[in-house]
């Protein structure tokens, strides 16, 4: 089946080219997507890379734009092949409803947001408190027995824990609240465990010296020599967790602090074992108090919601899994809550109002193969932008600075090319981040980025060795498909020498990088957000480059011929 390379927009192929003898490129019957094959005359296709297009490349499909027809004729290849774009979008719809997209972008991400915070924060939030409070009193009750102690503790410990599944990746001030109490908890019990507690380091050491037993005095040193290491447990973790606060970016800071937790869990396992084993070898009888069981029992007592509590913390998925169970959102909504986190806090039509005052488009011409060589800042730069309106700008333009300059730029003048060709030799304006953005207000131009996205006509991916290892480009892609764009308006152009299909497969979550650190860690946050976990978020960056490569693999992105 062989695919035309033009089609008139009758959909009458008499008075297309290939009546005259044009080239065909062939194409699968489902097929929306065409690679461009080039080559000259004596077999070199080292020159040209291939455009994989969604795009479709008839004015005839069907209603939803995303299938092509294949034609049944027979033609010889054409040696410098390219598949064809779609007609920019600002042809088909007026400024007024890309701002009403954006609008419409930005109330979702808000509202997904709000929707995911309300699930996630409040219904551990309220989980939390109740079972912190109820276990409290009962810890806290001296008439109650010695078991409710346990109860109470166990209790009032996993409410807690609750309460800190309640902080999301993206709650940055959150975050350190969080931080903030569990050192204040720690230094509670710290001085609970050695100073205060009826069972307390203090109270047996007293006990010790004001009667002192000959018989018992082995065992109530160890115990108070265990009620110690419990303290120094509290206050090590409470410091380990000051020092994080200060050297770390929040998401990379609620990291280590489960991992903290996880620490202090396991410390209090091993103490509470140890003295369990010590008690039962030496002097079973031993009790602390008359109205306590025998000590081995009581510190047998507290191990297993100790290791139940250690186990958990030590599943790297626990809390992304009790967060998206209690979510219960449709993947759209998870990604609209986690585009809020992108956007700045100040209202929609501020954001909106901020964002089309720096929205800026760079017409091909004023490129040079210098500017694409490297990611220096020159602020000069801007000058050979121009501010635009949403909708006036043909492609934003999404690459990795580290992959091939001389690639990249070959690359981008072959789609130029063809750009020109089927627009009347009208050139492409395009949105580069070194040209349109404004260096000196970096921060606030990438707050609205999503917005950026919105606007332009389609998305053009140049996609190198390094495209895949980059934050910034994976999450460039995720934003343009949730704030409006669609798979017929992504184009995917491989860089000469680079096997797409290998590299996505390839794919790995965990060896993306970001040059700068702040940005990662806001960005792997919305990772989090978005998709849950890495392991997702890796099967999803492969279904929708597999989408955009071969959607015919997909019945929403093909045409049944």
């Amino acid at each position: 089946r062989l695919c035309p390379l033009w089609r008139s927009s009758s959909g009458d192929d008499s008075s297309s080219p290939a009546a005259d003898g044009q080239d065909y490129l062939p194409c699968d019957s489902e097929m929306s997507m065409s690679r461009t094959s080039s080559s000259s005359e004596s077999g070199d296709n080292s020159d040209h890379g291939n455009i994989i297009s969604t795009t479709s490349t008839t004015t005839s499909a069907p209603a939803d734009g995303l299938g092509s027809k294949c034609s049944d004729g027979l033609g010889a290849r054409s040696p410098t092949s390219v598949a064809t774009l779609d007609p920019p979008r600002c042809a088909k719809d007026s400024e007024d409803e890309f701002l009403v997209r954006c609008t419409n972008s930005l109330s979702e991400a808000r509202e997904g947001g709000w929707i995911m915070r309300l699930r996630i924060s409040g219904t551990f939030t309220l989980v939390g408190a109740i079972l912190f409070a109820v276990g409290f009193f009962l810890y806290s009750d001296v008439k109650l027995p010695w078991w409710t102690d346990v109860v109470g503790e166990a209790i009032w410990q996993w409410g807690l824990v609750i309460l800190s599944l309640a902080v999301l990746p993206t709650d940055r001030k959150m975050i350190y609240f969080l931080v903030v109490m569990w050192c204040c908890t720690l230094i509670l019990l710290a001085i609970g465990f050695v100073f205060t507690g009826s069972r307390s380091a203090l109270v047996l050491y007293r006990k010790l010296v004001e009667n002192p037993d000959e018989d018992h005095m082995t065992m109530m040193v160890i115990r108070c020599l265990a009620k110690v290491g419990m303290g120094l447990a509290c206050t090590s973790c409470s410091l380990a967790l000051v020092v994080s606060s200060l050297v770390r970016y929040p998401r990379d800071l609620l990291e280590h602090f489960w991992k903290i937790l996880f620490v202090f869990a396991a410390s209090l396992v091993v103490l509470d074992t140890t003295t369990f084993v010590v008690c039962l070898i030496f002097q079973p009888s031993y009790k602390d108090s008359h109205r306590d069981p025998d000590a081995w029992f009581v510190s047998l007592a507290w191990t297993p919601n100790e290791v139940l509590t250690m186990i958990v913390l030590s599943l790297k998925s626990f809390r992304h899994r009790a967060q998206a169970v209690v979510a219960n959102g449709s993947g759209r909504v998870r990604i609209a809550a986690a585009i809020s986190t992108l956007l700045s806090s100040s209202q929609d039509t501020e954001t909106l109002r901020t964002a089309l005052s720096l929205f800026r488009g760079v017409s091909c011409e004023n490129l040079t193969k210098q500017i694409m060589a490297n990611n220096t800042p020159d602020g000069s730069l801007l000058r050979l932008s121009k501010s635009v309106h949403l909708g006036e700008v043909d492609a934003f333009l999404s690459h990795s600075w580290h992959d091939d300059a001389d690639a990249k730029w070959q690359a981008l003048q072959m789609w130029r090319e063809r750009f020109k060709l089927e627009h009347n030799g009208r050139e492409p304006v395009i949105w580069i981040d070194k040209v349109c953005l404004d260096q000196s207000n970096i921060d606030e131009s990438l707050r609205c980025l999503p917005i950026f996205l919105s606007g332009c006509n389609q998305l053009l991916v140049l996609a190198g060795e390094t495209y895949l290892t980059r934050l910034w480009c994976i999450v460039e892609l995720f934003v343009f498909l949730a704030c409006g764009g669609q798979f017929q308006h992504l184009t995917i152009v491989p860089l000469r020498g680079y096997e797409l299909d290998e590299g996505v497969l390839d794919f790995k979550a965990d060896k993306v990088t970001c040059s700068r650190p702040d940005d990662k860690d806001r960005l792997l946050a919305f990772v989090d957000a978005g998709f849950g976990d890495w392991d997702n978020f890796s099967e999803q960056v492969q279904d929708v480059f597999q989408k955009a490569s071969h959607p015919q693999k997909n019945r929403r992105f093909a045409e049944t011929v």
